[in-house]
């Protein structure tokens, strides 16, 4: 409850930090669903924070080891539930899956939709990426 101000008829939320982080998040939740520029400019932007801050959570892990800790074991959590669950256990897609040493990805793939189960990152469509062959001509 608070006291609605009279110049302000509308009013849902209080002057009260918290109230705003509320009001805020709740703008935000609704703006990233229902607004694919805004929701594509964010993501651009966290990638060009990420680029200019590569070392940031190694560092931060380094220097919060019980958020680690506490991490590791959230994750045995949400394992043993999806298990318990009689789901598939798949893999946990990661953002940089790929390593120096097998660069050579190139040619022609078809793509399939993964199985829904699968972890991974909100802005990541999960797919499963079987090679047609070596001599497709021009990808028809």
């Amino acid at each position: 409850m608070f006291t609605v101000y009279a110049h302000v008829p509308n009013q849902q939320y209080c002057s009260e930090g918290i109230c705003q982080n509320q009001r805020r998040q709740k703008w935000r939740k609704q703006k990233m669903a229902s607004d694919k520029d805004y929701k594509a400019n964010q993501c651009d932007a966290q990638k060009r924070w990420c680029g200019k801050n590569p070392d940031y959570w190694g560092r931060y892990r380094d220097e919060h080891p019980d958020y680690v800790q506490r991490n590791r074991q959230l994750q045995r959590l949400r394992n043993a539930r999806r298990s318990a669950d009689n789901r598939q256990c798949g893999p946990i897609a990661k953002r940089y899956a790929l390593t120096e040493k097998k660069t050579d990805i190139s040619g022609y793939y078809k793509m399939i939709p993964a199985d829904e189960q699968l972890i991974a990152k909100s802005d990541v469509s999960v797919v499963k990426l079987e090679l047609i062959s070596v001599g497709y001509p021009n990808g028809r």
